[in-house]
This record gives structure tokens, C-alpha cells and sequence, in this order.
């Protein structure tokens, strides 16, 4: 699969929006009773309205919040009034304005630790700077990998903003915490999350918001092999995002979009998108986005069998990734660099590229990443005949596969784990391990990995005697890959 890339929110920094002190322009046109003014005001994204209302009442200016809450109400702050009704005492807010404020600087840092202890000894309550504070832990528990405890702390900030009627601040904890879940290659908890987000998005009739849950809800799907769910999901959010002339998003959609392309074998309709994305990135300025099309476009080029000029993109995308401090785009880079050394036949530069990429992925707690390396480094050690090496490498990627619900990968692993199999003379389990593979990819509608499997199983029927069955098996995996335009011999391998 291609690099998936996901869109990113300011999660607890926007309160550094108020430096400005829009505060300060509230109580002015309180002051003057100028309503147009407060109106104005009411109806911005930036600052927050709740964190605007928060901000009054730490200041103890209780009545103009009062003032502002009923000044432009909408789905979103609508239940404002109520709760600057609710909330006289700000002792906590007190409390937890600082504790945000050094945290805030953590987060600048990536530091985690830095947050939580920050963090550590705010009191919690029934107010926006409570979710705020659950929410900055969340965000502090991911940066230091604690991913599943940042899971839950962003959903018990969801649960209070949601109760306090802010529905926006429980759409970014929804999207934080879809974020650690992600990182976990817990896919399910992010698409979960993720849902949660959409929704909350939908609630807000906020189209821009609605777009990027949409997207991000298509990365699980595109991840867990629902490739029709992800197409469909992509391109809804493709037209909103071009509509709104939203071009950083439509960059990042395009290139996701792309990899789904690349998937369903539509190799010319993927290259498109992932230079349109490029384009996009170029004009942007957004580095990062460009590394990403070029490791996508080498991607394409290997499915090709084109594998030098893959080596060639990927090696780009690697100092690109060096050059940002990147170190998920680094280790994928390496990752796909092994690949192509790989089948170039380069077994001890493809051995160093995963070693590297394996050291870097573990360090970001990318489980995909790692269950990617240990299948190829399994492959390597089936060319060089070394089976019971390869069985165990396989095993332990296929195991970690499983757990992360990683649909598409498992089916190159058990197809693999049959390879080494047949090679044993073992065609009964090899024939298991490959038929269960095949089902996966047909399930999934990955048009590749079908006729890689069909391919499989006709090759094993082949070595057990069984010819009319090899030869129908072989000529649908050949029709096949030739409808989906595929540059070259179906290889024997599934990379990771």
C-alpha cells in the first residue's frame, strides 16, 4: 500500500489565538452595546467561542460572557448561555489555564512528558477547561506511545464537551484520540474515533469538518482492505474540499486517493493523482507532501516491476524525510528501498534498509511498519533457502497483522507463509495458506493480490498433479492481471 497521509489539527495551542485578545474586543463591544460587533465576533471559528466565553470568566467577566453567549447562537453554541449560567466560580479554569499554557509549550516540543507533568496536578471539573485539560493528557500520552491510555483520556474529554453542548471540542478529542489509535495500527479504534468525529462534524453542519472525518474514516477502511468503502468515502470528501477550494486538504486527499488507485490495479488513473497531489504540495510549499507523492509514485513504479526507477523515487523521498527529521517517512522510505534492492536481487543492501527501517518504526511504535519489515525480511530469507528462518519471520508478521486488523497485509503474509511451504514439498498446508489468502483478496476487491493468489493456487495444484485444475487457476490469474494492466510477470512474492 501507498503512504497514507491524515489530516492534522491544532489541539490545544488555539488558545494562543487570544494573545490577540479578541477577549478584550468582546468587552469593548459589550461596553458599547455595539451588537453587530458581538455578532461578528459570535459567528468566528477563531478564537472558539466556548474557549472566548471561557477566557471572560477567568477574567471574571461574568456579564459580558453572558452578553456574547446569546450573541450569534448556532448549532454549535447553542447550549453557550447555559453553561456561562452554570459556570460563576472559575477556579478551576484558574487552575487549569496554567497548567495548558506550559503544556501548550510541551506540545511545541513533541515533548509528552513534558505535558502530563504540566498536567499532573489540575483538578478536574465541569467546565471547557476540564475537556481541554483531558484532551491536552491525551494528546501528552501519545507523544510519550502510551497509546491506548491516550485513547481513553480523549474519549472522557469527548464525553465532557459533548455534555457541556461544545461540540467542537469534542470533535478534535474525537479526531486525537482516532489519532493515537492510529499510530497503535489500532485501526478499528480509529475508525471508531474517527466516526465519532464525522458525526459530531455533521451535528455542527461544518462542511470543511465533515470533508477531513470523511477522509480520515477512508484511511481505516483503505486500511483494513474495504477498498470500495475508501473510494467511495474519498471522493465525497474529494468534491466538498474542491468546492471549498481547500487546497492543502484536496493535496492530501488526492495522494490517499491515489494509493486506493494503486490498490484496484488502475496504475495510470493512481500516477495521475499522485502527481496532481505533488503539484498541489509544490505550490503549497508543504515539503512533507511532496516526499509522500514521491514515495506513492515509487510505489506505482514497483508494482510496475520498475524497479530501479522506484529505487530512484524512494531514495529522493529518503533525503527529503532526513532533510524534515521524518522519522515514519524515513522508515517507510527505507522500508520501500529494501523492497526494490530486494527483488534487484541486492540481498545485502536490502537487508541494511530494513534493519534501518525496522529500528525506526519501532521507535515511532508503528506496528504495520514492523510487521511490513519482518515479512520481506522473511521473503529474503526464503530466496536465500533459509525456510525455517523465513516460516518464523512470517509467523511473527502475521501475527502482528492480525492484531492490528490489517486485512491487506495478512493476505500477502499467508500467501507468503505458502510460498515457503510449497518450497518444503508441504503443498497441503502451502495450498491452505494460499487459498486463504485469495479469499481475503477477493473479499476485498484487491484486484492485484486476487491474481497474485490465483496465481498461488495454480501453482501448487501444479506441484500436487492436479492440471486441469493449475491451468484454470493460472489462466484467470493472467486474464486478470492483464485487465489491470500489469507491468510485468506476477512476481512469487507479496511485499511484507
Amino acid at each position: 500500500m501507498g503512504w497514507v497521509r491524515l489530516l492534522t489539527v491544532v489541539l490545544i495551542s488555539e488558545a494562543s489565538a487570544l494573545a490577540q485578545d479578541p477577549v478584550a474586543k468582546i468587552e469593548d463591544a459589550v461596553r458599547r452595546k455595539d451588537d453587530a460587533a458581538l455578532k461578528a465576533l459570535a459567528a468566528a471559528d477563531t478564537p472558539d467561542p466556548w474557549l472566548a466565553v471561557d477566557a471572560l470568566l477567568l477574567r471574571g467577566s461574568h456579564d459580558a460572557a453572558a452578553v456574547f453567549a446569546k450573541a450569534g447562537l448556532r448549532k454549535d453554541t447553542k447550549r453557550l448561555p447555559a453553561y456561562v449560567a452554570a459556570h460563576r466560580t472559575v477556579a478551576v479554569s484558574r487552575s487549569a489555564s496554567a497548567g495548558l499554557a506550559v503544556a501548550g509549550q510541551a506540545q511545541a516540543k513533541n515533548d509528552g512528558a513534558g505535558m502530563l507533568g504540566a498536567l499532573r496536578t489540575v483538578k478536574l471539573g465541569d467546565d471547557v477547561s476540564s475537556a481541554r485539560v483531558l484532551h491536552a493528557r491525551g494528546v501528552g500520552m501519545r507523544l510519550a506511545q502510551r497509546f491506548d491510555e491516550a485513547v481513553k483520556m480523549c474519549e472522557r474529554s469527548v464525553e465532557l464537551a459533548q455534555k457541556l453542548g461544545w461540540l467542537r471540542g469534542a470533535s478534535e478529542a474525537a479526531h486525537e484520540g482516532g489519532v493515537a489509535a492510529y499510530f497503535h495500527s489500532d485501526f478499528a479504534t480509529a475508525e471508531r474515533m474517527w466516526r465519532r468525529r464525522l458525526a459530531l462534524e455533521k451535528q455542527r453542519g461544518n462542511e470543511l469538518g465533515t470533508a477531513q472525518a470523511q477522509q480520515l474514516v477512508a484511511v481505516t477502511r483503505q486500511l483494513v482492505g474495504d477498498f470500495a468503502g475508501a473510494l467511495e468515502l474519498y471522493t465525497g470528501a474529494l468534491a466538498t474540499l474542491r468546492k471549498l477550494k481547500a487546497k492543502t486538504d484536496v493535496a492530501q486527499v488526492l495522494g490517499n486517493l491515489g494509493t486506493v488507485y494503486e490498490a484496484l490495479g488502475q496504475y495510470e488513473r493512481a500516477l495521475a493523482t499522485q502527481r496532481e497531489s505533488m503539484q498541489l504540495c509544490e505550490e503549497l510549499g508543504n515539503r512533507a507532501g511532496v516526499a509522500k507523492a514521491l514515495v506513492n509514485q515509487g510505489n506505482i513504479s514497483f508494482r510496475r516491476s520498475e524497479y530501479r526507477a522506484a529505487l530512484a523515487l524512494q531514495r529522493q523521498a529518503l533525503a527529503r524525510g532526513e532533510e524534515l527529521g521524518d522519522v515514519i517517512l524515513q522508515g517507510r522510505a527505507l522500508l520501500n528501498i529494501g523492497a526494490n534492492l530486494q527483488f534487484l536481487a541486492d540481498y545485502p543492501g536490502a537487508i541494511d534498509a530494513y534493519t534501518r527501517s525496522q529500528a525506526l518504526m519501532q521507535t515511532a511504535g508503528n506496528r504495520a511498519g514492523v510487521a511490513m519489515v519482518l515479512g520481506n525480511l522473511g521473503n529474503i530469507r526464503f530466496q536465500l533457502g533459509e525456510f525455517d528462518r523465513a516460516l518464523t519471520l512470517h509467523d511473527r508478521a502475521l501475527q502482528l497483522k492480525k492484531e492490528i486488523g490489517d486485512k491487506p497485509g495478512t493476505a500477502i503474509t499467508l500467501d507468503n507463509i505458502g510460498i515457503v511451504h510449497r518450497s518444503l514439498a508441504q503443498y497441503d498446508k502451502a495450498l491452505d495458506y494460499h487459498q486463504q489468502s485469495l479469499t481475503l483478496t477477493t473479499e476485498m476487491g484487491n484486484r492485484q493480490g486476487e491474481a497474485f493468489g490465483l496465481g498461488n493456487v495454480g501453482t501448487v495444484h501444479w506441484m500436487m498433479g492436479h492440471l486441469d485444475e493449475a491451468l484454470r487457476y493460472q489462466q484467470r490469474s493472467v486474464a486478470l492481471g492483464r485487465e489491470i494492466d500489469y507491468g510485468g510477470t506476477v512476481p512469487r512474492y507479496g511485499a511484507g
